[in-house]
């Protein structure tokens, strides 16, 4: 077994997929959707090719996202900016709408299909899942803080972890804790990342209707399919597939059904309570984190403090000052993020 796994975060901008799409009226959307459309064709082109070398029968492909989206662009000047909507905070923040992501998961191993797993999953649990996937020995991996979700993603859904620790910031007194479907969350009004605490990001319910069928008749949704059906699953026609993507999407949402109060606020940034304590929601019936329940369950509370507390005593703490490195610099990678320490030509 083998696997494919695709962060979904940047591509090439290229001119015919700008092409496209000149006659949308819509600022800054014309570049995002070519390159949208540049990575839905070369996640394509890896599907075909391994379709076409008889290999995908045998892959897990996984398609996720990192993070959140920066719901606005204050620092790089490059426009680049998303929608977390109707979730409070983006990217940088403890806030779901900073560290709750998605992911997409396909593979003819998968027992249970069409599945929308609503478990705690934690990015570390990657290695564990994937590596008894492919089955290798848990024990060739020593102590590490993942957990092995392959049995819950593909068979029984049983939720294997309870707590994921989000963050403990001690220079910028900022931190969060999720356990079971309760979360604390402490923040800082002083701290530079108060920015990222906010509600912002468009609903996007606006515009043309999703189009199924261009996703069944891509590359990636016609070399799956094929697959489906030669390894015996239900062969589904244009229409039957459409209903069951539509049920799946429709779990999966978070919208002003999930969250009314908050949508329905015309001020939802004036509700945060978490800055001159600590703050509990329940991210099941609350994932939008608009009403602290933290008067109302003060045993939950106090439990996940002293976790938190647990986790301090177990930490490193920073230092004092943080270190800088010049040659770090993007602008010596023409703009991107690269490792540095090993030798390079300075631009």
């Amino acid at each position: 077994m083998q696997l494919l796994l695709t962060n979904c975060i940047y591509s090439t901008c290229g001119l015919w997929s700008i092409i496209q799409y000149v006659q949308i009226i819509m600022k800054y959307s014309v570049c995002i959707l070519g390159m949208l459309t540049s990575l839905d064709n070369s996640v394509g082109k890896i599907i075909e090719s391994l379709d076409e070398n008889k290999m995908l029968k045998d892959f897990i492909v996984v398609f996720m996202s990192d993070n959140g989206a920066p719901t606005d662009d204050p620092l790089w000047g490059h426009e680049n900016f998303g929608s977390n909507w109707p979730l409070r905070g983006k990217k940088g923040s403890v806030l779901e709408g900073g560290v709750r992501g998605v992911a997409a998961m396909w593979s003819p191993w998968l027992k249970e299909k069409n599945n929308v797993s609503e478990n705690l999953f934690h990015i570390t649990d990657w290695l564990p899942t994937l590596y008894s996937a492919a089955g290798g020995d848990l024990e060739d991996l020593g102590d590490i803080d993942g957990v092995n979700q392959w049995k819950s993603l593909t068979d029984t859904s049983e939720q294997v972890r309870s707590k994921v620790l989000i963050n403990i910031d001690e220079a910028r007194g900022e931190e969060a804790i999720i356990f079971d479907q309760w979360k604390v969350v402490k923040s800082n009004r002083t701290s530079n990342l108060v920015i990222n605490l906010k509600y912002s990001g468009d609903p996007g319910n606006v515009g043309p209707e999703y189009d199924m069928s261009g996703v069944m008749g891509s590359a990636v949704g016609l070399h799956l399919s094929k697959i489906n059906c030669m390894t015996g699953d239900v062969c589904m026609n244009t229409s039957a597939a459409r209903d069951v993507f539509y049920v799946s999407r429709s779990r999966a949402k978070v919208d002003d059904q999930t969250c009314p109060e908050r949508v329905s606020n015309l001020d939802p940034d004036q509700q945060y309570e978490c800055f001159d304590g600590y703050c509990l929601f329940d991210t099941v019936q609350d994932p939008c984190e608009y009403r602290n329940v933290a008067e109302q369950n003060p045993q939950m509370l106090d439990q996940m403090i002293d976790m938190l507390k647990q986790f301090k005593g177990e930490m490193k703490m920073q230092t004092p000052k943080r270190i800088t490195d010049p040659d770090a610099n993007p602008s010596r990678f023409s703009g991107y993020w690269e490792p540095w320490l090993e030798p390079f030509v300075k631009n």
